[in-house]
C-alpha cells in the first residue's frame, strides 16, 4: 500500500510475498489452464529467454488491432515528450495509455505485461513531477502484474521492483528502500548466474544480454549503496559501489552511465568523511566518462564538472575550482563561483 496524506511510501512485504507465493503455486503443472496461458502472453520488449514456450502475442488474445496500434503510437509519444521534460503534457497521455490498455486486456483482468509497461510509464511521469504517492501506486501495480504473470525471477519483474527502490530513495526512506534494494540485488545476481545455463539464443545475443545484466546489477548495487549511505553504513556503501565498478569493468563497461554513477557516489561518500583527495580522483573519473559518453555540451557533463569543482574547493584547490565554475557560467549559465 502506497501513499498517505504525508506522502510517505511504505513497502508491505506481506503483499509481495503473497503474490510471489501465488505465482509459485502456478508453476508448470498449473500453466496448462487457459487463463494463465493467456496472461503469460509475450511482450515485444522482453528478452527471449523470459518467454514461456506456449506464449502467444497480444493478437492471440483477440485484441483489437487498431486499439493496439493506437496504444503503441501513444506510448511512443509518451517516451518522446518525457525525454524532452514535457511532464505536464505527458501525464494525460500516460493516464490514457493505462486506461486503454486496461480496457484492452479486461478479459484477463488486466494481467498482461503491456499494462504493467503502461503503468511504469505513468509512474515515471508522476515521480518526475514529485507526485510520489501516485508514482508508488502505479509502480506497485506494475510490479504486482509482473510477479503474477512471470514470478519474481524475471528481468521485467526485477526492473519494476527497482523502480520502487528508486522511488523510496528519492523520498529519503532509507531503511524501507534498503530492504527492497537488497531483494533486487539478490534477484539480479540470480538472473546473472542463471544466464549461462538457461539461455537458448545465440552466443551473440547471450553476450549482449550478459552486458545488459551486468549494467542492471551495477545499477541495483549503486542504489543499494546510496541507501546504505543514507542509513549511515558508509563502509558497506563503499563496498557496493566498488562491486558495481568491478562488474562493469569485467564486462568492458567502465565508461558507462552506471560507472559514472558509481564513481560519483564514491566521490560523495568520500567527501562526507573528509577524504577530499580521493574524492577528487573519483570526481575526475566521472568528468572523463561524461565527456566520452555525452560530450562537453551535455547537462550531465556540466553536473559532473560542478561536482569536481566542489571537490577541488574542498581540497583547497581554489584556482582549479574557480576555473571550472567560470567555464560552466559561460557555457551553461550556471551560478557563478563563490569562495568558501
Amino acid at each position: 500500500e502506497y501513499g498517505d496524506d504525508s506522502g510517505r511510501l511504505m513497502v508491505r512485504w506481506v503483499r509481495i510475498s503473497t503474490l510471489a507465493a501465488r505465482a509459485a503455486s502456478r508453476a508448470q503443472p498449473a500453466l496448462t489452464s487457459s487463463r494463465i496461458l493467456r496472461t503469460l502472453a509475450s511482450y515485444r520488449g522482453f528478452p527471449r529467454a523470459g518467454r514461456h514456450p506456449h506464449v502467444r502475442g497480444m493478437h492471440a488474445l483477440g485484441a483489437d488491432a487498431q486499439m493496439i496500434e493506437h496504444i503503441q503510437a501513444l506510448n511512443q509519444e509518451i517516451v518522446g515528450k518525457f525525454a524532452k521534460g514535457e511532464y505536464l503534457e505527458t501525464l494525460p497521455l500516460a493516464e490514457k495509455s493505462v486506461e486503454l490498455t486496461r480496457e484492452l486486456f479486461a478479459s484477463v483482468e488486466g494481467l498482461h505485461p503491456a499494462l504493467a509497461s503502461s503503468l511504469n510509464n505513468l509512474g515515471r511521469v508522476h515521480k518526475a513531477m514529485g507526485a510520489f504517492p501516485a508514482a508508488g501506486k502505479a509502480y506497485q501495480e506494475a510490479a504486482d502484474i509482473y510477479i503474477l504473470v512471470f514470478g519474481e525471477q524475471h528481468r521485467s519483474t526485477v526492473t519494476a521492483l527497482h523502480n520502487l527502490v528508486l522511488l523510496l530513495k528519492a523520498q529519503g526512506q532509507w531503511k524501507e528502500g534498503l530492504a527492497l534494494s537488497e531483494k533486487v540485488v539478490d534477484l539480479r545476481r540470480q538472473l546473472q548466474a542463471g544466464l549461462s545455463s538457461e539461455w537458448t539464443g545465440s552466443e551473440e545475443e547471450k553476450e549482449a544480454q550478459g552486458r545488459q545484466d551486468a549494467q542492471s546489477l551495477a545499477s541495483a548495487l549503486n542504489a543499494m549503496g546510496e541507501l546504505r549511505a543514507g542509513c549511515a553504513q558508509g563502509t558497506e556503501a563503499s563496498q557496493a559501489f566498488e562491486e558495481a565498478l568491478s562488474i562493469l569493468n569485467d564486462h568492458g563497461l567502465g565508461n558507462s552511465d552506471a560507472a559514472a554513477a558509481a564513481h560519483s557516489n564514491q566521490a560523495k561518500l568520500l567527501m562526507s568523511v573528509g577524504d577530499t583527495v580521493a574524492a577528487v580522483e573519483q570526481a575526475e573519473k566521472v568528468v572523463g566518462i561524461r565527456l566520452i559518453l555525452n560530450g562537453a555540451t551535455h547537462t550531465l557533463f556540466a553536473t559532473a564538472v560542478e561536482q569536481l569543482a566542489g571537490c577541488y574547493q574542498a581540497n583547497g584547490e581554489e584556482d582549479r575550482s574557480k576555473a571550472l565554475m567560470d567555464m560552466l557560467a559561460e557555457q551553461f549559465q550556471v551560478k557563478s563561483y563563490k569562495p568558501a
